[in-house]
């Protein structure tokens, strides 16, 4: 349950990013 919590966190936060910079959102989903 931990980590479906911590990847549901990870998608909101690229979510986020992918609005701002969608090269900067893949660059940090990549690392």
């Amino acid at each position: 349950m931990a980590n479906a919590g911590a990847a549901t966190n990870r998608a909101r936060r690229t979510r986020r990013t992918a609005a701002r910079s969608s090269c900067g959102a893949m660059a940090n989903n990549a690392s």
